[in-house]
């Protein structure tokens, strides 16, 4: 049980501490058959940007005989607003932890996704979502009164992510919703059990746990092609990235509309997923990249699966 103390009361971004260059191994060279190659030169130079002073990930911080599924992503400080929005909940998850069983928090047996139907595009002054520590015990005890029709910080939270990427897609929407919970869970409360839950695709790479990069990268569903952002994060990891990449997912074989992948309660106007759509989007065979993302990025058509439609 991690002691109290061990997780700060707020995060510093500020006080960060100053890392060496390094030089690592292209990834590419060490892909079977070339078919994964960046066009670059065997090793490439990294220079670590500032990472999350101890203090703040504390509780994550690896020890000898730590478990494999606690080994924490190494993220570097927020790089743009999904980063903040991310490393806010996960940390003050963290925090209430420290006197609560969140597990209804963080997988709740359902969530109101009403707010993931209606795409607001982005703009200068889009706003952040608003969750606090308030809001996270509010959802433990609406979910233990079994009453789900209040907005759930986690449909906050992915919707403003979802938004500010510019994904308007209905169902593409509503199915991202849930490899980014297992995510989200994961990195708030690292478990065996909440590692399990990650599909095998969305488990964390050796890339995302030894080398610095932006927090955002480890909701992208692509394994390979996360270890092509971390590799170039010059060329990727970029809010022009994260855009493009958003607009482009497809989920296929879905054969019905954006209603058949849900329930609605006509009393309280709450919304969930059905089963049969939930374990459609998890699977990671039906998620695919239209042509559009490799005309702006070529040089990854061997990461991504593709589609034309």
């Amino acid at each position: 049980m991690m002691e109290a103390r061990s997780v700060p009361a707020k995060m510093d971004y500020d006080d960060v501490d100053s890392v060496r260059r390094r030089w690592l191994p292209s990834l590419a060279s060490s892909q079977p058959g070339g078919r994964q190659r960046l066009p670059a030169s065997r090793a490439m130079e990294y220079v670590p940007g500032p990472v999350l002073p101890a203090a703040a990930v504390s509780p994550l911080i690896r020890q000898p005989g730590t478990s494999f599924w606690e080994m924490p992503s190494l993220v570097l400080a927020p790089t743009c607003a999904a980063d903040q929005w991310i490393i806010s909940f996960t940390h003050d998850c963290r925090r209430l932890a420290q006197t609560k069983n969140i597990d209804a928090l963080l997988r709740p047996p359902r969530v109101n996704l009403k707010t993931l139907l209606e795409y607001h595009p982005p703009s200068p002054t889009h706003p952040a979502p608003r969750i606090h520590i308030a809001d996270l015990e509010r959802a433990l005890d609406v979910n233990s009164a079994g009453s789900g029709a209040a907005p759930h910080p986690l449909a906050e939270l992915i919707t403003a992510l979802v938004d500010k990427a510019g994904m308007a897609n209905v169902v593409e929407r509503l199915a991202l919703f849930l490899p980014a919970q297992r995510v989200v869970a994961w990195l708030a409360q690292p478990t065996r059990e909440s590692y399990n839950a990650l599909v095998l695709n969305y488990a964390p790479r050796p890339s995302q746990l030894t080398v610095p990069h932006p927090q955002w990268v480890d909701f992208v569903l692509q394994g390979p092609l996360r270890d092509a952002i971390i590799e170039r994060q010059d060329v990727y990891a970029t809010e022009e990235f994260q855009n493009i990449y958003a607009n482009s997912l497809r989920l296929l074989n879905w054969p019905g509309r954006p209603v058949d992948a849900i329930n609605m309660d006509p009393t309280t106007g709450e919304v969930w997923l059905n089963d049969t759509f939930a374990a459609h989007a998890l699977r990671v065979e039906n998620w695919r990249m239209h042509e559009t993302f490799v005309r702006r990025y070529p040089e990854l058509r061997g990461f991504v699966e593709l589609t034309e439609s």
